[in-house]
């Protein structure tokens, strides 16, 4: 078995520089491959980046002194800001118009529940005018000021 091992160890010293030769083309092979990729992948986020920056109506290539997509990224952070200031009123006027509406509803549930109140007072009334009218049905004034009442009318002013 050591025989063996030696006979190895003497035929790789024997081929080392070939060895060497076939380690330094396989890391030279994974690097060529690697580029490629990193090459691929930047061209990538560079069309997408043309892509949005076309989408918010600045060229990519468009000169400014801190070089290219510059004035796009300018314009997007402007662009943000704006939908964030919007978002905020939007919020705010959205908050305003529902605490508006709860305070009618409020008032119109008050005025609801004292139309109810009236209106169960006046059909007292008119029971009350009611069972007062003599035996022949002859009504009088608190019958028709009660019958009024109940239908909603307004006792006139004078």
């Amino acid at each position: 078995m050591i025989a063996i091992v030696r006979k190895l160890l003497g035929g790789l010293r024997a081929e080392f520089q070939f060895i060497v030769l076939l380690a330094i083309a396989g890391v030279g092979a994974w690097l060529y491959v690697q580029a490629r990729h990193a090459e691929r992948d930047r061209d990538d986020a560079l069309k997408r980046a043309e892509l949005v920056c076309a989408a918010v109506g600045v060229d990519w290539s468009e000169k400014h002194m801190r070089g290219p997509g510059t004035a796009c990224a300018l314009r997007a952070r402007q662009l943000r800001t704006d939908r964030e200031a919007i978002d905020r009123q939007t919020n705010q006027i959205l908050s305003d118009a529902i605490k508006a509406q709860t305070a009618r509803s409020a008032v119109d549930a008050q005025a609801a529940r004292a139309a109810l109140s009236r209106a169960r007072d006046a059909e007292n009334r008119m029971e009350k005018a009611n069972a007062d009218a003599d035996a022949n049905d002859h009504v009088r004034a608190d019958w028709i000021a009660a019958l009024n009442d109940l239908a909603g009318l307004r006792r006139t002013t004078r």
